[in-house]
């Protein structure tokens, strides 16, 4: 029989309310000896009529009410306030030593380095804003977890994919106030701000959980063992490595110089995203990186330095979380392990460490945070094409793809072909379940989950395929730009394109051949000890990290290698793929964190089998990390040598006082910037990096772009008229020479322009900066052109035209016969009537002295002719 309920004063029976979950309430009885103690027991006077006062309200019915404090005497009371009184007195004396204290040591050494002066305080700018944005990303990504797959994930794959999806959104959001025109200080806050506030509800509840989950199970986790703690302390010794190099704005690469933070500085420059009225190649390839950069470039009152750093730091804590993926890959790929510090396995890939597989502000570290979560999706994936997982999953396919061409490639091919292979068994599987009319076919389990796929793909990658469509008319322009009739096209860009960037820019073998297809096998071994990189930097010093390679042998003897067997067959077509696109070291980036996550897996299986076992993967490793231990002082940075002393020179400018040289390391890039008026538009010739002119550009590299070629252009009112519709206000060009990309003619057609009708020009070191006129020049009465040649093209007078050769592909170079042919010493009377003149300077031949003065020289082509525009 049920005990009965405890009666309040009326008789109404007493029900307390259940305590909080985070709480620890005692359900023991009050003791007798406690319940009898009354007010009468502590001394208290009767009320008047000689009644008991009516006892106070007890948080329980049972519980007497507290008793009443001594009454302290007049000297006790002083006594308490003269203590209290001293250790108020000595608590204000405190602070005000210390800040007395603190006054003094601001006084004394900020005469030697101003405090306003030190780095410190723009680093942690960029790290409190960086962790803002971090943030963000997993406020916004969490609640897309929340939203599409309706459960909680295990933490570290949580995290890991929150803030991959997070980054997704992010772009998404960039995009849409960059087509908006919205760039500025308001929505660099605000942005941000409704990320972090979507998911900051959901985040909350769940970080509660989370905790309240730990305080239970950490008592039976145990601790970490030593070993471990030393596992970490090399990991976090590597990430230091790491983080030191991107102190210096230095050390952003070359081709981040002109198209990551290009891209950035032009959209932050032109307050949004519009279309490359020039067709830039750069500009209409996918780019998530360069939208997390521009918001970096969007920093309210930065500089150049500060923006540079805040995108670095941007970098750097996307690598961080890479780290976390890693952790998240090996729990899928050994359950019921402990893989607390497997993220330092990472670093066991040296070729971190050095240019240009390094942290440089790229895209290969950003493509990477994908990695992991692609990897343990499709995992979750595969077994019944579960449509909210595969969703999830092209989430992360997508915002790889659309992050850049070669990281797709490498990732999106395995999962891509497993979900294929996937759906294709439940598919016979249901026909063959039809046939033998046994009940639920699952026809539609095999193609629900995949259609859904394809079709949220589609959409998810519209910001790129559609904005090319609608402004280029090809979705990847300029891929299919000559079969769709895409815009800007002149008639030369179809070979320059594949020519002159495909056949010539690209690492990849030329055709399938019995010897392409060997090496194809071969390089799946070998692509760790044999460097693809350019010579300069590390010459044939291997630096990628062979532990993934090695561990391959392993995997017949384990036991439970299944999805380890599967991560290894994903690298080696991610290999086989990059093989034949564009083999160089650093994109393979993207795909290590796989590797290192198949790497840890393979030591875990290995240390359940036997001692011998474990000591030789012990030695196996410690041979790779001390191999790998001196890669961070390799002087092979292509753009400062040496990122070690490149940063202990930028953190010793305060010693030397020398705080102006922070802000030249774009230089003479940021002069011209500074040189430029508002609202201008620069015109950048046949220069790929121009990171700090800080306005938008317009590039005319020609393997690059679709819409300019001065050769078909010819005279100077046709390329005002051209320029001018491209909105370019100004031109910079390199002063002294050419690099030959363009024709002949087309050479010849830009200097004449430049130098002959170009306002106020003036020389930023080795370039020239010139005002575009403010009406077209005439048209030339004649584009005869003089050529003082041996060979190619060969000495005589002949039309503009005739000089518009490729550069690049099996006509290269081959130039017509003149119209009229020259002899030796009819060139001064040859140039008389002519616009320009070409001297080949390899045969020692030169401009005559009687055409010198009517002429003056624009450039050196290619190291060999000298170009001279007639005055």
């Amino acid at each position: 029989m049920p005990a009965p309920s405890p009666r309040g004063p009326a008789g109404i029976p007493v029900t307390e309310a259940p305590p909080p979950e985070d709480e620890v309430v005692s359900h023991e009885e009050p003791r007798a000896a406690e319940v009898a103690e009354g007010p009468a027991a502590e001394g208290e006077s009767p009320s008047v009529g000689g009644a008991p006062e009516p006892a106070a309200v007890a948080p329980h019915v049972n519980a007497a009410p507290p008793p009443a404090p001594p009454v302290a005497s007049p000297r006790e009371r002083l006594k308490r306030r003269l203590v209290q009184g001293l250790s108020l007195a000595r608590s204000a004396g405190l602070v005000v030593a210390l800040l007395y204290g603190g006054r003094y040591f601001v006084q004394k050494v900020d005469a030697h380095y101003p405090i306003g002066q030190w780095l410190f305080w723009r680093y942690a700018l960029c790290w409190l804003l960086a962790i803002g944005w971090a943030a963000a990303c997993v406020s916004a990504g969490h609640a897309v977890l929340r939203l599409g797959v309706r459960r909680q994930l295990p933490l570290v794959e949580h995290v890991a994919t929150s803030f991959a999806c997070g980054v997704f959104v992010f772009f998404l959001g960039m995009l849409g106030g960059g087509l908006l025109h919205l760039f500025g200080t308001p929505f660099f806050v605000a942005w941000p701000v409704v990320m972090l506030a979507a998911g900051a509800p959901s985040v909350f509840v769940t970080g509660r959980r989370v905790l309240r989950h730990r305080r239970h199970f950490r008592p039976k986790s145990g601790r970490l063992p030593a070993w471990a703690w030393g596992i970490a302390a090399l990991g976090g010794l590597g990430a230091l490595l790491v983080y030191t190099s991107i102190l210096t704005p230095g050390n952003v690469a070359f081709d981040s110089r002109w198209q990551h933070l290009g891209l950035a500085e032009h959209y932050a420059a032109e307050g949004g995203v519009s279309r490359f009225p020039e067709g830039y190649f750069i500009g209409t390839s996918p780019h998530l990186a360069s939208f997390v950069y521009t918001w970096a470039f969007l920093l309210p009152k930065g500089t150049l330095f500060d923006k540079v750093e805040l995108a670095a730091h941007l970098e750097f804590v996307a690598f961080l979380f890479t780290l976390v993926g890693i952790v998240a890959t090996v729990r899928i790929l050994v359950p019921r392990s402990r893989p607390v510090v497997v993220w330092a396995m990472r670093f066991a890939f040296p070729g971190i460490f050095l240019y240009d597989s390094s942290l440089s502000v790229g895209a290969d570290h950003i493509a990477a945070i994908f990695a992991a979560p692609i990897f343990c999706l499709l995992v979750r994936s595969l077994p019944n094409l579960d449509p909210r997982w595969l969703a999830l999953l092209t989430v992360m396919l997508a915002g790889c793809f659309i992050t850049k061409y070669t990281g797709a490639l490498i990732l999106l091919g395995f999962p891509i072909l497993a979900i294929a292979v996937r759906a294709l068994w439940l598919l016979l599987v249901a026909a063959y379940r039809s046939a033998r009319k046994r009940p639920e076919p699952g026809f539609g389990r095999a193609l629900r989950g995949p259609l859904l796929a394809i079709g949220l793909g589609l959409l998810l990658l519209a910001p790129h395929w559609a904005r090319n469509w609608v402004w280029y008319g090809d979705p990847l322009y300029p891929l299919f730009a000559k079969q769709l009739g895409a815009h800007p096209w002149t008639p030369d860009s179809a070979d320059r394109f594949y020519w002159g960037f495909v056949k010539v820019e690209l690492w990849r073998p030329a055709e399938v051949t019995a010897r392409s297809l060997k090496d194809t096998a071969k390089v799946l071994w070998t692509h760790p000890f044999v460097p693809n990189d350019w010579p300069k930097f590390h010459g044939k010093w291997p630096t990628f990290g062979s532990l993934f390679t090695l561990f391959a042998l392993t995997l017949p003897f384990l036991r439970g290698s299944r999805r380890v067997v599967m991560l290894y067959a994903a690298v080696a077509l991610g290999v086989v793929t990059w093989f034949w696109t564009h083999h160089q070291d650093r994109y393979l980036q993207a795909v290590v964190p796989w590797m290192a996550a198949g790497s840890a897996a393979v030591v875990l299986l290995i240390f359940r089998t036997n001692v011998v076992a474990k000591l030789a993967v012990v030695g196996v490793v410690a041979l790779q990390v001390i191999w790998g231990s001196d890669v961070w002082f390799i002087p092979g940075h292509a753009m400062i040598k040496s990122p070690v002393k490149a940063v202990a020179d930028l953190l010793s400018s305060g010693y030397r006082k020398d705080y102006g040289a922070r802000d030249k390391t774009f230089v003479p890039y940021t002069d011209v910037g500074a040189a430029l008026p508002k609202g201008a538009k620069l015109l950048v010739h046949e220069q790929h990096p121009h990171l700090g002119i800080g306005v938008p550009s317009v590039n005319d590299y020609p393997v690059n772009q679709g819409g300019l070629s001065y050769g078909l252009l010819r005279t100077p009112d046709v390329v005002h008229e051209t320029l001018t519709g491209y909105g370019v206000t100004h031109l910079m060009w390199v002063t002294a020479t050419s690099r030959g990309t363009d024709t002949l003619a087309g050479d010849l057609t830009f200097f004449r322009y430049a130098i002959r009708y170009g306002v106020a020009p003036k020389a930023y070191g080795s370039f020239t900066l010139a005002a575009m006129p403010e009406k077209a020049p005439p048209a030339p009465a004649t584009d005869l052109v003089l050529a003082i040649t041996c060979k190619s093209p060969l000495p005589g007078v002949y039309e503009l035209a005739d000089l518009h050769v490729p550069v690049y592909g099996p006509n290269a170079n081959k130039y017509p016969a003149p119209r009229k042919p020259s002899v030796a010493g009819d060139e001064e009377a040859l140039g008389k009537d002519v616009e320009a003149v070409v001297v080949d300077t390899k045969c020692k031949k030169a401009m005559p002295a009687g055409l010198a003065g009517a002429f003056k020289k624009a450039t050196l082509r290619g190291g060999a002719l000298e170009l001279w525009i007639r005055r």
